[in-house]
């Protein structure tokens, strides 16, 4: 948008020598998405020739890339939606890349199938935050529907621009001005209301017993997670009215462990013959979300419980990748959801330990010689603390592990800890890819703590 230079200068420096942008993301469709986002939004400033050309090598960049998106488990937040709409848009804007809209029509359609037209303005739906799928078509009145209290639309940073560049409304500029002024325009977020990293991090340091130890500390963070339940449980963000399956049961798992009530009929709602589902309207079921649940309900019991966590189970290990591990579409290294999923199955029935025997010896096999564990092209304290945080409850569980798997991954995680976080890669699954420092934080500390409390510290 012309009205933030700033942000102009931003994506020109971020784009890559193959013409795409976030060049360390590890997922086709976010490079793609973040690529035609930047691409257009050159576009939108006043034409300079050095700004075509680098929005052709982008469009040129695109090309190549559409034909890799099945490496993708999932494709990233909203692309099924963005997609044709950044698409045609490019295509208006005289980018060569008409020869994709029918394969990105065809994938949006099938998405909105799933949702009646009605729905689109929904506050209730979580369709809201790629709103600037409608492009021209959007009813900038109707799109008020899903104002939240932070003046943006269902708290989406995308959706709140497309709909100040149709309409000029004053307040979504307002918005986006406080957004670049408070962030800066290298770090502009997805979203502002990020009632999920309480959660994720609370249940990080709970999972190594660190919350009962530092309650005066976490208070006021379980506070914030009890003032936002309602009717459809826990929401992603403090702003938006609907609830997700994922942080619904997380959240419930982490009060209910703090001695909170807890109305697990809440819970319920979001179950499938697929399995629990996250958003309403998703194509698929993720791992994660299901092994969370399956944590949650195991260790918190209703009426007809027993049998949910069976089937959560047997759909669990269907999903499992022939080499024993497990991938998500909202985490891009499978040590996330295959840490998850090996802490549910455990957690429900210890006696489901041989069903894991092919992942732990996959966790096993890929410790990297200096102790960290990474999917990529190194190990990451991230995944390493994932890694860690399955191996000792494995462990606990009576598998046999030897001490040197513990040490060696400790002195990693020390001394990563002690570097920081700030060049961290970013591998969590949004539109585009993003790190949480407070969850990556968290999960360190836990998976340290959880090596000192089998009495395996190389410290001890």
């Amino acid at each position: 948008m012309p009205e933030f230079p700033r942000v102009l200068e931003e994506i020109l420096r971020r784009q890559s020598d193959d013409g795409g942008w976030e060049k360390d993301a590890r997922y086709v469709s976010t490079r793609i998405q973040t690529t035609l986002a930047s691409c257009l939004a050159l576009l939108q400033f006043p034409l300079e020739p050095h700004y075509l050309e680098r929005a052709r090598h982008g469009a040129h960049f695109t090309q190549k890339m559409w034909e890799r998106l099945p490496q993708d488990p999932e494709p990233a937040l909203g692309f099924e939606l963005v997609v044709a709409s950044l698409i045609e848009e490019a295509c208006r804007m005289g980018l060569p890349l008409s020869h994709l809209r029918q394969d990105s029509r065809d994938i949006q359609a099938r998405k909105l199938a799933r949702v009646t037209p009605d729905l689109i303005y929904s506050p209730r739906l979580s369709i809201g935050f790629s709103l600037e799928f409608m492009l021209d078509d959007l009813d900038v009145e109707k799109a008020l529907h899903l104002r939240v209290a932070n003046g943006s639309l269902g708290d989406s940073i995308a959706a709140t621009a497309h709909h100040a560049r149709l309409s000029g409304d004053p307040t979504s500029y307002a918005f986006l001005r406080r957004i670049v002024n408070t962030y800066g325009p290298a770090r502009i977020p997805y979203a502002e209301g990020n009632l999920w990293g309480t959660i994720w991090t609370l249940y990080n340091l709970d999972l190594a017993g660190l919350l009962s130890t530092h309650k005066d500390l976490a208070a006021p963070h379980i506070a914030q997670i009890e003032q936002h339940i309602h009717d459809e449980g826990i929401s992603w963000s403090s702003h938006v009215a609907y609830g997700d399956g994922d942080d619904t049961a997380i959240g419930f798992h982490v009060l209910d462990n703090w001695g909170s009530e807890v109305n697990w009929d809440l819970l319920r709602q979001y179950e499938r013959d697929e399995g629990f589902i996250t958003f309403r309207a998703e194509s698929h079921p993720s791992t994660s979300t299901n092994a969370n649940v399956l944590t949650a309900i195991s260790k918190h019991p209703y009426d007809g419980s027993r049998e949910t966590s069976e089937k959560i189970i047997r759909i669990l290990l269907s999903w499992r990748n022939a080499d024993g591990f497990w991938t998500d579409k909202w985490h891009a290294s499978p040590f996330y959801p295959t840490s998850r999923a090996m802490l549910a199955i455990i957690r429900a029935e210890r006696a489901n330990l041989p069903d894991l025997v092919p992942t732990i010896e996959w966790l096993l096999r890929n410790q990297r010689d200096d102790g960290s564990w990474g999917f990529f092209e190194s190990g990451t304290a991230e995944e390493t603390a994932y890694a860690v945080q399955a191996l000792t409850h494995v462990f606990r569980a009576g598998y046999d592990i030897h001490d040197s798997v513990f040490l060696a991954a400790e002195r990693y995680l020390i001394r990563a800890n002690q570097h920081g976080y700030d060049d961290h890669p970013k591998l969590w699954i949004a539109k585009s890819l993003y790190g949480p420092i407070s969850v990556i934080r968290s999960a360190v500390i836990s998976a340290l703590a959880l090596i000192q409390g089998i009495g395996s510290s190389a410290s001890a």
